[in-house]
This record gives structure tokens, C-alpha cells and sequence, in this order.
């Protein structure tokens, strides 16, 4: 490793240009969610479509995180 290089240098780019990186956390890694928002703050949809989203993919925990003053 060239000493002149960033700390966090560990040949990574290299290693992926090769295929040579490992699969450290995938989609079924995934077990919840603790940071969402539904469509009373600043998400897309409603809190019971969002729980049901978690539902399907058999979160085992899930949080809503809404912001906004009226809530």
C-alpha cells in the first residue's frame, strides 16, 4: 500500500474492478426499518400502506419517524 495514500485505502477499488469484493449485507439480511416517514410528513404513502410494505417483507420491526408541526 503507498503510504502517500488515504487511511481508508485497502485496495477496494481494485478488488471490485476484479469481482473480488464480498456480499456483506443483502436484501434477506435486512430484518425492519427504523427510520420512515409516511405521507403526513414528507413519504409518499399513508401509514397503513407503509405497515403493510413491512408486513410483506416480514420486517420484524418497523418505526414510523414523522415529522411535521400538526402531528
Amino acid at each position: 500500500m503507498d503510504s502517500r495514500a488515504p487511511r481508508e485505502y485497502g485496495g477496494e477499488i481494485e478488488a471490485a474492478l476484479e469481482g473480488r469484493l464480498p456480499s456483506l449485507v443483502t436484501t434477506a439480511d435486512i430484518r425492519g426499518d427504523l427510520h420512515t416517514h409516511t405521507n403526513l410528513a414528507d413519504g409518499l404513502a399513508s401509514l397503513e400502506e407503509m405497515a403493510t410494505g413491512a408486513a410483506a417483507r416480514d420486517y420484524a420491526y418497523y418505526a414510523v419517524t414523522d415529522h411535521a408541526p400538526n402531528l
